[in-house]
């Protein structure tokens, strides 16, 4: 029994708390009423359970509440006076002020709608417990209405005092950036707290602002999954991959759209828009907005609103009342950050009508401005009357996917229309029909089809930045007959085939390249090659023998967890997840092509494609199966599988290589942060470096520390192949004063970054591999 069971009333705890009743009981501890000895005060301790004590990470968080509140400058953040470890059971309390009142949605389901002057009044309250914890780089993660406290006021004319609660969950922005698991309420989550690897910053906690802000409007929730309690598969649907409608129109649905204010849609976008980049810049921006909006309304006065924001010159009124025009111009509205723009970006040249109306050349010469707002910057093109939006896209630069070809058969090339609907062709008819399947509003259109008539500003749906390669991609088939000994690995995605049950087949492929391009990315690292495809199954070859088996086993062992992150982008922009079964074969392998009088195609055969295959098909989900004679040599942690096969779980004994590329894998999209983090700790522990960058533009620096160390990886497998290529860029360092105190200070500070970004997955055993793969660099350079 622990500390949270065992209080009785009379108990002191800390040596200062009296406990006078129990007031409930949450996930992770008890909560009592407790009088303060020292002060007379009656306060609320929260004591921890015991089996959550034991658990460091759950400790962590139950501790967190003192730490990050202490920071948070606000009166609408519950105050934490004491906290510590009761000396006999190590069980950790706190002693917070006690609240007095309910949460608002205890409220809500009570009351129903609130009116406009209690909305508002409890909205500033929260930008102002939000824009504290955002000043001290705190994001809150968890905003809904049950962390909403409606306490009993000490003000005159005030009816209550609102407290954001659970900031147990919050992070500093520094460590949540390396977040491993997605931590929320769903039906307030932002979209990128469904990815690990996102930086998740105080636009996260503006996403769930708005829902909360139209559930006290209309007293509904806004998803419908929510409200008819669906399941998460249909409410990450909608928060994912749907159109999100208009506040409004889902306001309208409810039959309540009277109850919100004029100008409210513009607003709700601006919080709940999927690209974190295009919301709010903060939620001072938010609450300036908001209060606006009531003010318009009738509302006036509002306590600690401080009334509009100096210097906010630009309102409601002057964003004019077009529908076409909003997405667009709330942008420039709230404050975006610079833009990068591109005026020549399509690649035409500047052309200069001739002055009379009747030249075909005047008519042909680029007049239309077309904007893409991509992550965080604008590209604008110059389009000719009459080019689609894919065709002024690829002119631009823009890496826009096209999986069909643009023909209108698939919907990876799909964009919304933030300004300018009406200077867009209509739809054609096949546009029409997937429009419809899909229920899309207005404003989304398929790029392919969209003919240029004006001037307009776009964004794309389809985005995978750190892939840009498969906009335009389609291998050519190989030809020839091969025949060889090999070691051949089968991996079948499981779940591609869902998207035909929406009939978009270009999608499905479009799906299944996004995911053997993360294989081929792998096999490049461990010297193997892509044999073909059968059906969903993709067929690898790497040489015979031990070493071929354990080039193949570490590509096997990697694509499964590629595949999983993978898995974000496929459920945001496709509604599927994909998992992966594999299997090994060792023998004759032969590749060739076959004609008949109606069709060729590429034929795939032998003993060693057949074994792989079987063991491929009896393989479960995330199964690696191979025969036991063929492992025979390696050192592997395995378990029995079915029909005398092995279920190959990891390696036992350290692989170097595979331990620096399967946590290197780790830090797809975090290049950049992960670089700057390594610059800023070098810097930190070697202070002598910091002239040498003086007039260094530092973001091509850490581009090119990160393809540097992207070579490194790739090439461990057979490193003579990038000896060259090391002893060069060690000559180079040696050119310029480099010595082993600078080494050692580069060592110290890329283990310091991995250990940071890795976290949990930086082992011991991690840390090894890369201290030896570093000190082979070393060597290498310094020889």
């Amino acid at each position: 029994m622990g500390l949270a069971t065992q209080l009785r009333l009379d108990a002191v705890i800390g040596e200062d708390f009296k406990i006078v009743r129990r007031l409930g009981e949450g996930g992770m501890g008890v909560v009592f009423a407790a009088v303060q000895l020292t002060t007379g005060h009656e306060r609320a301790v929260k004591v921890m359970h015991a089996p959550f004590a034991m658990d460091a990470r759950a400790r962590e968080r139950f501790e967190q509440e003192a730490r990050i509140g202490s920071r948070i400058h606000s009166d609408h953040v519950v105050q934490v006076v004491a906290a510590g470890i009761e000396e006999r059971t190590h069980t950790p309390w706190l002693a917070m002020e006690l609240l007095q009142g309910q949460d608002l949605e205890r409220y809500i389901q009570t009351r129903g709608p609130m009116p406009f002057g209690e909305v508002a009044l409890v909205i500033s309250q929260i930008i102002h417990a939000l824009a504290a914890a955002h000043d001290v780089g705190v994001v809150h993660r968890d905003i809904k209405p049950e962390n909403i406290f409606l306490s009993v006021s000490r003000v005159v004319g005030v009816p209550f005092m609102v407290k954001v609660l659970d900031f147990g969950i919050a992070k500093l922005r520094s460590s949540a950036r390396a977040a491993t698991v997605s931590v929320g309420t769903p039906d307030y989550m932002a979209p990128e707290q469904t990815q690990a690897s996102e930086d998740i910053g105080p636009a996260a906690d503006l996403w769930p602002l708005g829902l909360v802000v139209f559930r006290m409007l209309t007293g509904s929730f806004f998803w419908r999954a929510s409200a008819e309690d669906s399941g998460l598969p249909q409410l990450w649907r909608e928060m994912l991959i749907d159109p999100i409608p208009t506040a409004t129109e889902r306001a309208r649905q409810l039959g309540c759209a009277e109850r919100l204010p004029p100008g409210f849609d513009e607003w709700f976008a601006a919080c709940v828009d999927r690209e974190p980049a295009l919301r709010f810049n903060d939620a001072r921006a938010a609450g300036r907005a908001l209060d606006e909006l009531f003010r318009r309304a009738g509302v006036s006065g509002l306590p600690g609103s401080g009334g509009p924001a100096q210097g906010l010159s630009t309102t409601l009124d002057e964003l004019g009342p077009s529908s076409s025009q909003r997405r667009g111009t709330i942008a420039a509205w709230i404050g975006r950050a610079p833009y990068v723009t591109q005026p020549q970006a399509s690649g035409r040249a500047p052309a200069t009508p001739s002055g009379s109306a009747s030249n075909p050349a005047a008519n042909c010469v680029p007049t239309h401005r077309v904007s893409f707002h991509e992550h965080g910057e604008r590209i604008v093109a110059m389009a000719e009357e009459g080019d689609s939006l894919l065709e002024v896209a690829i002119a631009a630069g823009v890496p826009h996917y096209h999986a069909c070809g643009g023909n209108a058969r698939c919907s990876t090339c799909r964009v919304v229309v933030l300004d300018g609907r009406d200077a867009l062709s209509a739809r054609t008819e096949a546009e029409d029909r997937i429009a419809a399947r899909r229920k899309w509003p207005k404003t989304t259109r398929l790029a392919c089809q969209a003919k240029v008539r004006g001037s307009c500003k776009v964004r794309r749906l389809v985005v995978d930045p750190t892939d840009a390669s498969l906009a335009d991609l389609r291998r050519p088939a190989q030809s020839g007959a091969r025949a060889e000994r090999a070691t051949v690995l089968a991996l079948r995605l499981e779940g591609i085939d869902d998207v035909l049950a929406d009939g978009f087949p270009d999608d499905a492929i479009h799906g299944f390249e996004r995911c053997m391009a993360q294989l081929e990315d792998l096999l490049g690292d461990n010297g193997g090659r892509m044999v073909g495809f059968e059906s969903t199954t993709a067929i690898a070859a790497f040489p015979e023998g031990e070493r071929g088996v354990r080039r193949a086993l570490r590509v096997a062992l990697r694509a499964s967890a590629r595949i999983r992150r993978l898995n974000t982008y496929l459920l945001k922009y496709f509604g599927v997840q994909v998992t992966t079964t594999a299997g090994l074969g060792s023998g004759l392998l032969l590749e060739g092509r076959a004609s008949t009088a109606s069709h060729t195609g590429a034929v795939v055969m032998g003993v060693a494609a057949r074994q792989a295959r079987h063991a491929c098909d009896l393989a479960k989900q995330g199964q690696v199966l191979a025969r036991p004679w063929l492992l025979a040599g390696q050192d592997l942690i395995c378990s029995p599988g079915p029909v005398g096969l092995e279920v190959v779980i990891d390696f036992a004994k350290t692989d170097i290589v595979y331990l620096v590329q399967s946590s290197f894998d780790r830090l797809e999209g975090r290049a950049m942060a992960f670089a700057e983090a390594f610059y800023n700790e070098l810097f930190a522990r070697h202070p002598t470096a910091v002239p040498l960058f003086m007039n260094t533009d530092m973001d091509r620096q850490r581009k090119k520390l990160m393809n540097t160390l992207t070579l490194t990886v790739k090439g461990l497998d057979d490193f003579a192949n990038i000896e060259g290529t090391v002893r060069e860029l060690g000559r180079r360092h040696a050119d310029l004063g480099a010595s082993l105190t600078d080494y050692k200070a580069v060592g110290e500070a890329l283990l310091s970054a991995l250990e940071r970004f890795l976290g949990e997955a930086f082992t011991p055993e991690v840390e090894l591999a890369w201290r030896e793969v570093y000190s082979n660099l070393v060597r290498t350079m310094t020889s």
